[in-house]
């Protein structure tokens, strides 16, 4: 369970100065100092290939635009997370997923619900 790494993802964040994402059923947001747990998604996301590059390549365009990087990290996953639960519900399986989830990505509008996902 992600859960059980958070006591290693801060000590790793701590020691190595950065952000450390671990994603599962919920995931983990550190910088060491600072965590969140984020609930979501779908268990669908784990069986779709791409979905952590997809998480990379937020976290990396929320850096873009926002120098504080533990909140980038954390918000970059909680549109992840979002996302990945709206496509889950309209998807009939991981062959279906992928598109549904861009569809959900390209449709987002709904940025007051990332708060909900906080644990």
């Amino acid at each position: 369970q992600s859960t059980d790494a958070a006591d290693a993802a801060a000590a790793l964040a701590r020691k190595e100065g950065c952000v450390v994402v671990v994603s599962g059923a919920v995931d983990i947001v550190t910088d060491g100092v600072r965590s969140v747990l984020l609930r979501g998604g779908s268990p669908l996301m784990a069986r779709v290939t791409a979905t952590g590059c997809c998480a990379s390549a937020f976290i990396a365009a929320f850096l873009a635009v926002e120098d504080d990087r533990f909140f980038a990290a954390m918000n970059a996953m909680a549109l992840m997370s979002l996302c990945g639960g709206k496509a889950a519900s309209e998807c009939q399986g991981p062959g279906s997923f992928a598109p549904a989830f861009i569809d959900s990505v390209y449709s987002f509008d709904d940025y007051a619900s990332a708060e909900s996902l906080v644990l």
